[in-house]
């Protein structure tokens, strides 16, 4: 072989290893090229159809096969805490936005080489930090963000002459008067002009209490040292207000304990406004088809210069089990981080985008740039055991509403409650 053949050949090599040193240069932060991999994956809001885009983008380009498993919400917890006890559980899986301190001991933190609390800030709304870090380690990243909002029936605000719905709660507890319609001698409800008030009936009920003491000043809790704060600055006129809707006698009375769920009923036209998520609306157009409803921002108190939102979410967290962690991290940072596959999900799905520079391309729509934009202002409050707190809520709401206890000793009941749970 002569010297100039040697030199081809060398120029050769050489341009391969420069094309394949580019290559891994290019991949995105925090990919890593590894073999053929398996991932297990467990959620509960998305089905596997919801998440096909999304897996099979990444299985093409990073030739990972991702195996996710969809289960329901009331048996999932108990599902996903069996499967890790036995040493069984999937590599990834999703946790409620509010679950993660009680968690912490089961899940690996993303690496800082493969992304930083920067990037956090910079891409993702404020929420996601605060829910999805603890001691400056990120432990999970959500494909989307969901919030409340006010959904309402265009037919019956049409035909009673409004015009708009309402942006603060006084304006809704007058609408809702001017709509609602009663029968017979007990003045039994045959139209609702708002579904609230109650514990039982009220989808979303605790969200929505916890929503208005946030926004009347209440921090909630205090993951850090354990303690419950929702009856020191307006948690008691938050759960007077909202109580005011199924009081008997009260001029907001728009509820009962006769009414059917709150979705249910507004999906049937007996009931104007209901504070929903975006994931509820599915449930109200497969009930209703036909239904002519439209999305307002969640109002807010009046004269207020600062929006609270409330956010409810499943972020998607790395077990420690897992004999893939780079790989399962990979995956989320991936996934949830941008891309047109995630863009094509989030508008496949009607999903809120939990990324920041998908919000401004999603804000025109009609129904879901209302909730991309809430986005922005949403918080949320450290529960720990959302069973638990919900019917220590629901017995504060019963309590009030049957006489039992006035406003203030409910809520101080309450508020003693939570902070044994929080501290359990």
């Amino acid at each position: 072989m002569n010297r100039k053949t040697l030199y081809i050949i060398g120029g050769v090599l050489g341009l391969i290893i420069f094309g394949i040193s580019l290559f891994v240069l290019a991949k995105p932060k925090g990919i890593q090229t590894t073999g053929r991999t398996t991932l297990t994956m467990w959620g509960v809001i998305d089905s596997s159809r919801d998440l096909k885009g999304l897996l099979r983008a990444y299985r093409d380009t990073f030739g990972v096969t991702v195996n996710y498993q969809q289960f329901n919400e009331n048996e999932y917890e108990l599902k996903l805490l069996d499967a890790l006890a036995a040493g069984k559980g999937p590599d990834i899986y999703a946790i409620k936005n509010t679950w993660l301190p009680r968690y912490l001991d089961k899940l690996v933190p993303v690496s800082v080489e493969q992304f930083t609390l920067r990037d956090l800030e910079n891409e993702f709304i404020d929420v996601v930090k605060t829910d999805l870090v603890s001691e400056q380690k990120i432990y999970g990243l959500p494909f989307y963000v969901d919030t409340l909002a006010l959904v309402y029936n265009k037919v019956i605000f049409n035909n009673n002459g409004i015009a708009s719905p309402p942006t603060n709660w006084d304006d809704l507890a007058l609408i809702s008067q001017r709509l609602t319609q009663k029968e017979g001698i007990f003045g039994d409800i045959k139209l609702s002009g708002a579904a609230l008030g109650r514990a039982d009936n009220i989808a979303n009920f605790r969200d929505i209490v916890s929503l208005l003491m946030m926004q009347g000043g209440e921090e909630m809790s205090n993951p850090q040292n354990k303690e419950a704060s929702f009856n020191r600055v307006g948690g008691s006129d938050a759960l007077e207000f909202y109580i005011s809707f199924a009081k008997p006698g009260n001029s907001n009375q728009s509820w009962t304990v006769n009414m059917p769920n709150s979705l249910e009923a507004f999906a049937r036209g007996q009931a104007a406004m209901v504070l929903a998520y975006s994931t509820d609306l599915l449930f109200i157009k497969t009930q209703a088809p036909q239904l002519n409803f439209a999305v307002a921002p969640l109002p807010q108190p009046k004269g207020a210069t600062v929006k609270i939102n409330y956010a409810s979410y499943w972020p998607f967290v790395v077990s420690d089990q897992s004999n893939n962690l780079t790989q399962a991290w990979n995956f989320i940072l991936t996934t949830a981080r941008s891309g047109d596959p995630l863009f094509n999900y989030l508008l496949d799905n009607q999903r809120p985008p939990a990324v920041r520079e998908f919000i401004i391309r999603f804000q025109p729509g009609p129904i879901l740039g209302i909730y991309a934009e809430q986005g922005l202002t949403a918080r949320s409050w450290y529960q720990k055991n959302e069973v638990a707190v919900k019917r220590v809520f629901a017995n504060m709401v019963n309590s009030v509403l049957e006489g039992d206890l006035e406003v203030k000793s409910a809520i101080r009941q309450a508020n003693n409650e939570v902070r044994g749970i929080l501290k359990e």
